[in-house]
């Protein structure tokens, strides 16, 4: 048994050390430190030896740039915030600076930027060889700089650092260039494959609101969204721009290799270079662009590949000067020229503008687009088959239905255009489609045709007969039947006319001696009661008015003619439409007009 005083000792040792732990960053694992203190941090970093994991618990408060370097491989990790001190006093512009060759910083939490804005300082800022990573998590924002408010990549005295972002967000900064992100001058190769670059702003000089590469620098994007930027300049310069000037080096500029990526604008700047090289942006095959380019003009040579579409754009294109489109894949929108010495190659038809092009381009000799056109049985479409056109060109086709038949419809990349007879294909710069169907003419010539729909008050009968008595009881809401229907002071066409009424208005109101009378602009207006229909009274037991009336396919006179119904036919209405009735007709349905049913 213990003696009672030495438990007591023993008992206030381990109090102590408890004591003493409590005051040190927490290590749970090999590596890995909890810290909620600048000096926790500090001492973090100081002793990272091999890789190390850093929690940052609630809102770590810095007051001087935090430097992280002798080749040390750090993640920032956690829920909590590293800040910012009111009084932060900047080293290198830039509030984590990250540098020498080894040195790796990861970042998957929170790093809010100098809010005082009284000096010039990136939120993070790598450079001489050193590599820095966003991953899911990543929340930078608050910066403010000449070159990228949150972040900034930068060669140094030596080789440039690398940036990688798979995932997180850069937000809310401002800087001369690059407000998100700025790749300065010969500052190497990039990847984006995730994350949002969103809400930055680019003052000063005002380029790249979003993005900013210099020359020499190559941007390599798998992923990620770069959107609402803004800029002081035009707002071609709001998403990513790069400064082509002086290019040297393999890929420089925007490289889109595979999936998806979205962006205010891709910005191509014009290039002042004799040698020949020339930045430009490069779309592969089976990745996907949404958003629209801008291709600056070449000071001294063309520069046929500028751009080079492989994959697809979904958005709208601008060539200046000197510059080119290679295209073998897929331009959803508007390609436009501004300038002159513009070629754009479609590789004889592989490459798709399906917006065509505005303006003077240069199109290589013997390149053409091919439209396939097909007809139906009962008809004929000319030129038939694949006809070749000239990129650019233009080609009409005719559409003509056999004896006996109608032209039923037309449909150009598998678009209705209507029962033309011909059509025109102006400015070709993608293959398209064109087939036309035909259908039987069964139409029997009335004596009183039934789809009269003329602006007038009233239609007068046929001829040797009377006109219907107009209807004698009140009906709550009508329908107008025909095309344009005339609204009146007063109950008569001797009355001035205030407006018109178009084909399927529903009116209600009260009839009046052949006039509906009702509630029309504040006040009381009056139409014709022989063009409207009535759609909530009881649509039992109507009858045909006219001496014959065509029952159509569908709702409108450009629809087949199934047959006729004779003056006095009683029909089963089935549905109301707009200036029609959907009928039972011969064990199906048919359509007729409703001028003609009362």
């Amino acid at each position: 048994m213990k003696h009672p005083s030495l438990a007591r000792k023993l008992l206030a040792l381990g109090l102590s050390l408890l004591l003493v732990l409590s005051f040190l960053p927490t290590a749970f694992a090999e590596g890995e430190v909890i810290v909620k203190t600048e000096q926790e941090l500090l001492d973090a970093i100081a002793n990272a030896t091999g890789p190390t994991v850093i929690q940052i618990e609630g809102t770590v408060t810095i007051t001087e740039t935090l430097v992280i370097d002798g080749g040390r491989k750090i993640t920032l990790t956690g829920d909590g915030t590293i800040a910012a001190a009111s009084n932060f006093t900047i080293l290198h512009e830039s509030m984590i600076y990250i540098t020498d060759a080894g040195t790796a910083l990861t970042v998957e939490c929170e790093v809010a930027g100098n809010a005082s804005r009284s000096a010039f300082c990136s939120v993070l800022y790598a450079t001489n060889s050193a590599d820095l990573t966003l991953n899911d998590g990543a929340d930078i924002h608050g910066g403010y700089a000449r070159n990228g408010g949150g972040v900034r990549v930068r060669r140094g005295e030596t080789e440039p650092g690398t940036f990688t972002m798979n995932g997180g967000s850069i937000h809310d900064n401002e800087a001369g260039n690059g407000a998100g992100l700025a790749l300065d001058n010969q500052a190497g190769q990039h990847l984006i494959r995730g994350g949002s670059i969103t809400n930055n702003r680019a003052t000063g000089t005002g380029y790249g609101g979003g993005i900013w590469v210099g020359s020499e620098v190559g941007l390599t994007m798998t992923g990620g969204t770069v959107t609402n930027n803004t800029t002081t300049k035009d707002t071609i310069y709001a998403g990513i721009v790069v400064n082509s000037n002086a290019s040297t080096k393999p890929r420089t500029g925007v490289y889109i290799k595979s999936g998806e990526v979205t962006a205010d604008i891709i910005r191509i700047e014009g290039d002042s270079n004799t040698n020949g090289l020339t930045a430009r942006l490069q779309i592969s095959s089976g990745a996907t662009l949404n958003g629209d380019v801008s291709i600056g003009f070449n000071t001294y040579d063309l520069v046929e590949d500028k751009l080079r579409n492989e994959g697809t754009i979904n958005g709208d294109v601008s060539l200046e000067a000197r510059t080119g489109l290679t295209n073998t894949g897929t331009i959803n929108g508007k390609v436009t020229v501004d300038g002159e010495d513009v070629v754009i190659d479609n590789n004889n038809g592989a490459g798709q503008i399906l917006g065509g092009v505005e303006g003077n381009a240069t199109i290589p000799e013997g390149s053409t687009n091919t439209i396939t056109a097909t007809a139906g049985p009962n008809g004929s479409i000319s030129p038939s088959g694949t006809v070749s056109v000239q990129t650019g060109g233009s080609q009409t086709f005719a559409i003509t239905a056999a004896g006996g038949y109608n032209i039923q419809d037309v449909r150009v990349d598998g678009t209705s255009v209507g029962a033309v007879s011909s059509y025109t294909f102006d400015n070709v710069f993608a293959n398209h489609t064109i087939t036309a169907s035909f259908v039987r003419n069964n139409f029997i010539e009335p004596t009183y045709y039934p789809d009269y729909d003329e602006d007038v008050d009233y239609l007068p009968p046929a001829e040797d007969e009377e006109a219907e008595e107009a209807p004698e009881e009140t009906q709550d809401l009508y329908m107008v039947t025909c095309r344009t229907l005339n609204v009146r002071l007063g109950g008569g066409t001797g009355y001035a006319r205030i407006g018109t009424l178009s084909r399927g208005t529903l009116v209600s109101g009260e009839l009046e001696d052949g006039w509906l009378k009702f509630a029309y602009d504040g006040g009381t207006a009056y139409c014709s009661a022989d063009y409207l229909a009535r759609v909530d009274g009881d649509l039992t037991g109507l009858h045909v008015t006219c001496r014959t009336l065509n029952v159509r396919a569908g709702a409108g006179t450009n629809f087949e003619i199934l047959g006729t119904l004779s003056r006095g036919t009683e029909v089963e209405i089935l549905d109301v439409l707009p200036g029609w009735y959907e009928i039972e007709y011969l064990g199906g349905v048919g359509y007729v007009s409703a001028a003609y049913i009362g």
